[in-house]
């Protein structure tokens, strides 16, 4: 899917095993990180909603959102919702649903696995790169990520590296994760606006100027391209625009590349 969303009839759990191939599915998507001012785990997670709506005619969606993220949806899914502190309940709703698949976008998994669970591993940055998460972060994800993979059916992740970080420090089997590569949305195209083009050639960068982004890999790479009809200018967004804005154009200037 444009997307990038992936939905198959059945999801096998490690042990091979999986649903009738011609069934309906249930899937349920935990949506509670979605809603404004949302991360881009909370991006990520609005056009997952979005996607599995657009292919619920093979089975039905549910979403377990806060009343907040449900209204930003404005999603015509079953909307579910389930209190920070109230996880121990979601085994007994997803049963009560006869949900067949829930897809945590999120760091963390219900204890028991009343369905197949899909979980999302976007990276691994806490045990690979330590210095560049906070310290509070980087002990909620060796508590919980662990236990989550290793209750979860299928693991989804969203690039070649991390699928090979996550095997080599998580000690995941090979088969027990599949790459879902994150595409850009069909709105980021000349037929979105019209048609229309200026035929200027740019990089965009959306998102926090964090170290652990690693865009001055990405200034460097352009500084590469010496001529200088062939490097675009970067227009960067970041969320935090003063003092970000700052950073950007610092490293832009230490690589001679303009920016906006």
């Amino acid at each position: 899917h444009p997307r990038g969303l992936v939905l198959v009839r059945s999801v096998p759990d490690r042990g091979g095993a999986c649903a009738d191939q011609g069934a309906q599915v249930r899937v349920m998507v935990d949506a509670r990180c979605v809603g404004p001012g949302q991360s881009g785990i909370g991006r990520y997670t609005e056009n997952l909603c979005q996607s599995a709506e657009l292919v619920a005619g093979r089975g039905s969606c549910h979403l377990l959102a806060t009343k907040e993220g449900a209204a930003f949806l404005k999603s015509s899914a079953n909307a579910h919702f389930v209190r920070a502190g109230e996880e121990g309940g979601l085994p007994d709703l997803l049963r009560s649903l006869k949900i067949d698949v829930f897809h945590s976008p999120l760091f963390v998994l219900p204890p028991i696995r009343p369905c197949s669970y899909v979980f999302t591993l976007h990276d691994v940055i806490p045990l690979s790169h330590p210095q560049y998460t906070h310290a509070a972060f980087s002990n909620f994800f060796k508590r919980r990520v662990p236990p989550a993979l290793r209750i979860a059916s299928h693991v989804v992740a969203v690039s070649e590296y991390s699928r090979r970080e996550a095997i080599r420090l998580l000690a995941i089997p090979e088969r027990s994760i599949t790459v879902v590569h994150e595409p850009a949305s069909p709105r980021f195209s000349p037929e979105a606006r019209g048609g229309e083009s200026t035929g200027e050639r740019y990089l965009l960068a959306v998102g926090a100027l964090d170290r652990r982004k690693n865009l001055t890999a990405v200034l460097r790479a352009l500084h590469l391209l010496q001529d200088k009809g062939r490097r675009p200018p970067v227009v960067a967004t970041p969320r935090r625009a003063a003092s970000s804005r700052a950073t950007m154009a610092s490293q832009c200037r230490a690589c001679s590349t303009p920016a906006h």
